[in-house]
C-alpha cells in the first residue's frame, strides 16, 4: 500500500496536531485533522474586540526553540519582542532588572537592584554562560530536582529568589513555589539566553494559523466531536448534531483525549493541570514601557505579572494584559476593582474599563517527569491508535511541535 492510500486521521487541532499533519501531507498520507472547537490551535488562542487584540492567557514565543525555527516563519509572524529584563514592581516603587550584556540599559538599575547582592547577579552571569555551553539534551538528563532547591544550591539569596526569580518564573511555570523540575528551569533560562520572548504583533494564534497555512491537502473538520473509534472505523458528531462514520488506517490523538489512551494518564481526567485568570484594562497611566515585562514581588498580591500589548494600530499601547495565578474562579467585576486597587497601591498604575476576563482552567500540563524526547515506540498505544501532545514531554510549544513531529514519525514507522 502506497502512502496516498493510507488514511490518517488527527483528533486535535492544537500545535501537536497541526505539526503532525504538516509531515504526514509532506510525505504524503491522506490526513483529516478534527477538532470539537471552531478554531485551530488548542490552548493557543486570540480573540478580536475592536482594535483590541485579546490572547487568552499571557503565552509567548522563545525565538531561540529549535522546533520553532524549523517550523516557523518569524518574519511573516511580525514578532514584537521583549526587552530582556523586567520591572519589578514592590511597595508602590518600581525597579529595572535585565541583561545589561544585550541592552545596556539595563546596566546601572541592575548593578543597584535593591533586592540582591551582587553575588546574585553575579552567579546569574555564570549560569547563563554555563547553561549555553550545556545541550538540551544534557539539561534533560540531568538529575531533576525543583526549581527552588536548584536556585538555593546554586548559591542565590533567598531575598533574589524571592523578588526575581519566583514572580518571574512562577509566571512562567504557573506556580509561584517553584516545584516545577529544574530541567525546565534550566530549558527556559537557556531559551532566554539565546533569544528573545516574543509575540506576534497580531496575537499568539497567528503561530498555529501558520502552521495551518502550510497545509494544502489536509482535510480540516472543525466542530466535530469524535464519539468513539472502533477497530478502524471513527465516528463524530457535527456542529448540527449530524453523526458521521468513515474509516482511518491511523488514529493521532493529539490533545487531552490522548492522555486517556496513554500509560502515563490511564484513568480519565487524570490530568492535573496549572490554571490561572488573564484580565485585560484599558491602561491610562504608569511607569511600564512597552516591551516590558512588570513582576509583582509580593507573595501576597493577587497579581502575578503585567504587560503592555503591543498595538498592531501603531501608537502606544493602551491595552494592558493582568495575569493571576491564585483564585482559579473568580467573578470579574469584583476582581477588576481588586486588581485596580493593587495596580494602584503595588504599581502606581491607574488602569481604566476592564476589556475582557478569561479563566483559563487548562493552562499548562502538571508534569511529574521532564523528557526532552522518547522513544517512537512511546508515542504508539496500538496498532491504530498514536499520541502526541507537550504533556508527554514538557509544557511548551516547542514540545507541543517536537510530539506532533515524532507521533507522525512512528505513525509512518508503524504503516510501513
Amino acid at each position: 500500500m502506497s502512502n496516498s492510500e493510507i488514511k490518517v486521521a488527527i483528533i486535535g487541532a492544537g500545535i501537536s496536531g497541526l505539526t503532525a499533519a504538516i509531515h504526514l501531507e509532506r510525505e504524503g498520507y491522506q490526513t483529516t485533522l478534527f477538532d470539537q472547537n471552531a478554531h485551530i490551535g488548542g490552548r493557543v488562542v486570540t480573540d478580536k474586540q475592536g482594535d483590541y487584540i485579546l490572547d487568552r492567557g499571557f503565552q509567548v514565543l522563545l525565538t531561540s526553540y529549535p522546533e520553532a525555527k524549523k517550523h516557523l516563519n518569524y518574519d511573516t509572524l511580525e514578532l514584537v519582542h521583549f526587552n530582556p529584563g523586567a520591572r519589578v514592581y514592590k511597595g508602590g516603587k518600581s525597579y529595572l532588572l535585565g541583561d545589561a550584556f544585550r541592552k545596556s540599559q539595563f546596566l546601572y538599575s541592575t548593578l543597584f537592584f535593591p533586592f540582591g547582592n551582587l553575588k546574585d547577579k553575579w552567579r546569574v552571569f555564570q549560569l547563563n554562560t554555563a547553561l549555553r555551553s550545556k545541550s538540551i539534551q544534557d539539561i534533560f538528563a540531568s538529575p531533576e530536582k525543583t526549581t527552588l532547591e536548584y536556585l538555593r544550591e546554586k548559591g542565590f539569596s533567598l531575598r533574589f529568589i524571592e523578588h526575581f526569580f519566583k514572580p518571574f518564573y512562577g509566571g512562567i511555570f504557573l506556580e509561584p513555589e517553584l516545584e516545577t523540575s529544574s530541567r525546565m528551569f534550566e530549558f527556559v533560562f537557556k531559551m532566554f539566553g539565546e533569544g528573545h520572548a516574543a509575540l506576534p504583533l497580531k496575537g499568539i494564534q497567528e503561530i498555529p494559523h501558520q502552521l495551518k497555512g502550510q497545509l494544502k491537502e489536509t482535510e480540516i473538520k472543525l466542530n466535530c466531536r469524535v464519539q468513539k473509534q472502533e477497530e478502524n472505523s471513527l465516528t463524530w458528531v457535527d456542529a448540527a448534531g449530524d453523526s458521521f462514520q468513515a474509516a482511518f488506517d491511523k488514529v493521532i490523538y493529539a490533545g487531552t483525549t490522548a492522555e486517556q489512551l496513554s500509560n502515563r494518564h490511564a484513568h480519565k481526567d487524570s490530568q492535573q493541570w496549572h490554571s490561572c485568570n488573564n484580565f485585560y484594562f484599558e491602561y491610562l497611566e504608569g511607569d511600564l514601557q512597552e516591551r516590558l515585562i512588570g513582576l509583582i514581588a509580593d507573595p501576597n498580591a493577587l497579581i502575578n505579572n503585567i504587560h503592555l500589548v503591543p498595538n498592531p494600530q501603531g501608537g502606544p499601547s493602551k491595552l494592558l494584559s493582568v495575569t493571576l495565578l491564585k483564585s482559579p474562579e473568580v467573578e470579574s467585576a469584583t476582581q477588576a476593582d481588586a486588581i485596580r486597587f493593587e495596580l494602584r497601591r503595588i504599581c502606581g498604575i491607574e488602569a481604566g474599563k476592564l476589556i475582557a476576563h478569561y479563566i483559563v482552567k487548562k493552562a499548562l500540563p502538571v508534569m511529574e517527569e521532564f523528557r526532552y524526547d522518547l522513544p517512537k515506540e512511546s508515542y504508539v498505544v496500538n496498532d491504530q491508535q498514536l499520541i502526541a501532545g507537550d504533556y508527554l514531554l514538557y509544557p511548551s510549544l516547542n514540545a507541543a511541535m517536537h510530539s506532533g513531529t515524532a507521533a507522525a514519525e512512528a505513525c509512518i514507522l508503524s504503516a510501513g
